[in-house]
């Protein structure tokens, strides 16, 4: 607040204090007070807005080798000034006050947390806790003896490329961390799961799966693993996630010894650990293709005796969300020495179709009125006198798969007579109001998640908000990703493959069927960017 009773807040106040309740097992004699100075800086400095410190990570830095990593400050005054206010970075690495920039070479292997305090002009202040750990050398992008077309990879399994037993790569487990690895084991009812997005404007057709565990003492001869089961889910497993599949055996391809070691710091050659990565296929009965999105994917296994174990992923980043069921309940996998959750290797091999921009599909669909009806109008109070709602049909008649969909308005005007006082206008086209967007160029999306194979239909429904009960041309060109298989239909004809589908309504005639012209069957005059006759 800035004024209190019509004065300033500014200045010197007394809070005072009076004990007036009897039966208490003392009192302040005499009362208590205590002066209280605010100052112009809108009274008190402690209730000022923090500022956001990005990034909310840092890197791991590779010893001996040049490390620089910027800490910035944003969303108040600047400028900011930075410090160390809790823990210790890695040695041989410091912290710059006033550009907020981490470098050096870092000289000793181990993870570091330490907490950076930023502070901007007006003294309000935010504390961010980071951690970088210091590892020997670049962890090789793809665990050993994987499958043999990644698309997804989590981390490696590696530590150090050599200096194990025999010379071999080893994954260590160093100070603060303690677990060796989390119980995978079926016949106690251990699973574990780990997320994995498949990005925007992409979709995977996953072939196999590659997972990594050890049996104390086993040898190398031959793999402790002898099935494996996996689950899908669309969010984590005891936390709000979905199965999208049920837990299915798959199918061993590949059973090997993957050349590395589960070691401790304190002793690099020991082979009582022995890890094995084992290759399986994309079960059957799992989605052949996977949209764009988060999914989780849940895996146990069964052991030839004994129990078998995971070990966590080689290089800590402040990421890590791996989860384990225990038996009956899922939770957060978190190592015991370190108390910080950890993430856990595995790799996905198959094909992936790369994100693309959406360009004009016309020939590969086609959109058909299912149903017209003329409604209240959304926008009366801005000259309109109600709305239509459109219900289509929208289908994929190519050989291709179908992703990213818009619907473009390449026309949208009255059908003769004079132009009315307010435009025509897609009510359901992204970003549009009574008053803007919704014109020629918006774009109505569907959602990114929406794939359609060769062949499949679903509903699509626009509304339009009419100045007036009139007949008016309504064309699209439809947008989006056509991938693989083969562009057109023998039916199609390439000198219409870019002309927009076109409606011609007539809302007084709302329920009747109304003219489709699929496939640009009406030529428009001019380009067909226009969609103009």
């Amino acid at each position: 607040f800035n004024s209190l009773s019509g004065a300033s807040v500014n200045g010197t106040w007394e809070l005072y204090v009076q004990d007036f309740v009897s039966g208490d097992s003392g009192n302040i004699n005499g009362g208590w007070s205590l002066s209280i100075t605010t100052t112009t800086n809108n009274g008190f400095v402690c209730c000022c807005a923090s500022p956001t410190v990005n990034p909310p990570t840092v890197a791991a830095a590779v010893i001996g080798s040049p490390y620089t990593q910027t800490l910035t400050g944003s969303g108040t005054t600047a400028p900011y000034t930075f410090a160390l206010v809790g823990g210790a970075l890695p040695p041989g690495l410091s912290l710059n006050p006033t550009t907020g920039v981490i470098s050096g070479t870092a000289t000793a292997l181990g993870l570091f947390s330490f907490t950076v305090r930023v502070t901007d002009a007006n003294g309000c202040l935010a504390n961010q806790n980071y951690a970088i750990q210091v590892i020997a050398g670049a962890v090789p992008p793809v665990p050993p003896q994987a499958c043999s077309t990644p698309i997804f990879t989590n981390g490696g399994i590696e530590s150090l490329p050599t200096g194990g037993f025999g010379g071999a790569p080893i994954s260590v487990v160093a100070l603060p961390f303690t677990t060796f690895g989390f119980t995978v084991t079926s016949t106690s009812n251990f699973a574990l799961a780990e997320d994995f997005i498949v990005p925007s404007g992409s979709t995977w057709t996953p072939t196999a799966v590659t997972l990594y565990a050890y049996r104390t003492g086993s040898g190398i001869v031959t793999s402790p693993i002898i099935g494996v089961s996996l689950r899908l889910w669309d969010g984590p497993p005891g936390a709000g996630g979905t199965e999208l599949t049920a837990l299915t055996s798959a199918a061993i391809t590949t059973n090997v010894f993957s050349g590395v070691y589960r070691v401790p710091a304190t002793t690099p050659t020991d082979n009582q650990r022995p890890l094995f990565a084992t290759t399986v296929s994309w079960p059957a009965s799992f989605p052949a293709t996977l949209a764009p999105g988060t999914y989780w994917l849940e895996w146990t296994l069964t052991p030839l005796s004994g129990s078998l174990f995971y070990p966590p992923r080689a290089v800590f980043n402040g990421t890590e969300n791996g989860r384990q069921r225990n038996g009956t309940t899922w939770a957060t996998a978190v190592d015991s020495g370190a108390s910080l959750p950890v993430d856990f290797p595995f790799v996905i091999c198959g094909t992936a179709t790369p994100a693309c921009t959406p360009s004009v599909i016309n020939p590969s669909v086609s959109l058909a009125v299912t149903s017209n009806t003329v409604v209240a109008p959304s926008c009366g109070p801005h000259g309109y006198s109600n709305d239509l709602l459109i219900n289509a049909a929208f289908t994929n008649i190519s050989n291709q798969t179908v992703s990213l969909v818009g619907f473009q308005v390449a026309e949208l005007q009255e059908s003769g007579g004079p132009p009315p006082s307010v435009p025509f206008r897609l009510l359901t086209a992204d970003g549009a109001t009574c008053t803007s967007g919704g014109l020629v160029g918006s774009v109505q999306s569907l959602p990114s998640s929406v794939i359609l194979t060769p062949g499949q239909s679903l509903p699509v429904t626009f509304r339009i908000a009419l100045p007036s009960v009139r007949r008016f041309r309504f064309f699209v060109n439809v947008l989006g990703c056509a991938t693989g298989g083969s562009q057109m239909t023998k039916e199609q004809a390439p000198a219409t493959a870019m002309q927009p589908l076109e409606l011609e309504l007539d809302p007084a005639k709302a329920g009747k069927n109304l003219r489709v012209n699929p496939e640009g069957a009406a030529q428009p005059r001019g380009s067909a960017a226009t969609g103009r006759r």
